[in-house]
């Protein structure tokens, strides 16, 4: 998005631009090796010609997203990624590459304080021990010239850190920045609700019943999961009602609901039951059976 053909002097600032991928990928990087994104440049040259580069998949793992309960509201995964749970201007990769909660303003990643000086400082929060920072310096801005400063020491300061650094001569000049990745190795403890239905068969089957009459079966609702499971709806098919419940199971918490078949024709009737909740994929389908007879 943005004014991605813009015609600017040499040294004049361009305006922003944000590569935005497509449904079921997400940005990689742009042509000069940078990976700021929205990036904004300053013309070097006659015609530059820059080019955002995707990769299929999501950038965040589905157990992030039920470790922070965002699988409840039933969005696809790989539009998660780009939207800002939080409201702070932050999608919510971002805030996976970040370690930072999306539901906490207050937990946005900033730089805090920097103290020029002989040793210089540059104070930022917050600090995870499950991602790497690195000090990254430029003297001109220009798409390509971010450069890792090797000799600036991080350390731990209350909920962030600080980078102490030495300039080579103490005329230098330029622009800094914290830049945080994930590691490749980083494993992503899971924490979701799971969903498992018990029944004696695996199809319920209500037998014969005459028309006006009701038979009830008991089907059993279980979170093997690590995390709350929300029952959001539950559909019935045509012949068959059942209570509707919504609620919230705990890890190991058990619910039974009863399903009735009362038919009003002489039929034969099929169908599954849907349960709604915010796992990352919905439970096979309770298929039922019953066949209905005139009395």
């Amino acid at each position: 998005s943005g004014e991605t053909s813009q015609t600017l002097q040499v040294g004049e600032w361009g305006a922003a631009v944000h590569a935005i991928p497509s449904t079921g990928a997400h940005f990689s990087h742009w042509s000069d090796g940078s990976r700021e994104n929205p990036r904004r440049d300053i013309a070097l040259a006659d015609l530059t010609e820059i080019t955002a580069h995707f990769i299929s998949g999501r950038s965040v793992p589905a157990e992030w997203y039920a470790q922070h309960n965002l699988l409840q509201y039933g969005i696809p995964l790989d539009q998660l990624d780009w939207m800002d749970s939080s409201g702070n201007g932050v999608p919510n990769w971002k805030a996976f590459v970040a370690d930072l909660s999306p539901f906490d303003p207050a937990s946005r990643f900033q730089v805090d304080v920097i103290e020029p000086g002989p040793l210089h400082r540059i104070h930022f929060s917050p600090l995870s021990t499950q991602r790497l920072y690195s000090l990254m310096f430029s003297e001109t801005l220009a798409p390509g010239s971010w450069t890792p400063l090797e000799h600036a020491t991080l350390t731990p300061q209350g909920d962030g850190g600080v980078f102490e650094f030495h300039l080579a001569e103490p005329t230098d000049h330029g622009f800094f920045k914290v830049q945080v990745s994930v590691p490749e190795d980083l494993n992503v403890t899971p924490h979701y609700p799971q969903i498992s239905l018990q029944t004696e068969d695996p199809v319920l089957d209500f037998g014969t019943v005459a028309v006006g009459e009701t038979a009830t079966r008991t089907v059993q609702i279980t979170n093997p999961g690590t995390a709350d499971l929300h029952i959001l709806r539950i559909d019935y098919p045509l012949g068959f009602t059942g209570e509707p419940w919504t609620g919230t199971l705990a890890p190991g918490e058990i619910k039974q609901i009863d399903i009735h078949f009362n038919p009003t024709a002489s039929l034969t009737h099929n169908g599954s039951i849907q349960i709604h909740t915010n796992t990352a994929s919905e439970p096979q389908p309770l298929n039922l059976h019953g066949q209905a007879e005139a009395q």
